[in-house]
């Protein structure tokens, strides 16, 4: 993600990830608070950004079946691809995704 993020967030891609670890605190590229969270981004040095959902209520908006479970949104706000599991998301393939959607 912070690979795709770093390719593609000048042309307008945003990248969202959401922590359901209860034991963190918001974070965003502030640094405000974060917990396991705060540690974790800046051992990987992420710079997108990060939100805090103890309660895991994206798990039910979204129906989620696991971790990490994510969601590719359009400008309108529809769904147009769930990946389950961890991806390469600088992958070729969805570089082009990205790059299409950003420009309808």
């Amino acid at each position: 993600m912070q690979r795709l993020h770093e390719q593609l967030g000048s042309e307008g891609l945003r990248i969202v990830a959401v922590s359901i670890d209860a034991g963190s605190g918001l974070l965003d590229r502030g640094g405000r608070k974060g917990g396991n969270v705060r540690a974790f981004v800046r051992e990987h040095e992420l710079t997108f950004d990060i939100w805090h959902d103890p309660k895991g209520e994206i798990q039910r908006v979204f129906q989620t079946t696991g971790v990490p479970e994510s969601f590719v949104i359009d400008r309108n706000g529809l769904i147009v691809r769930k990946v389950a599991g961890a991806t390469e998301w600088d992958a070729e393939a969805y570089v082009e995704l990205f790059r299409r959607l950003l420009n309808e």
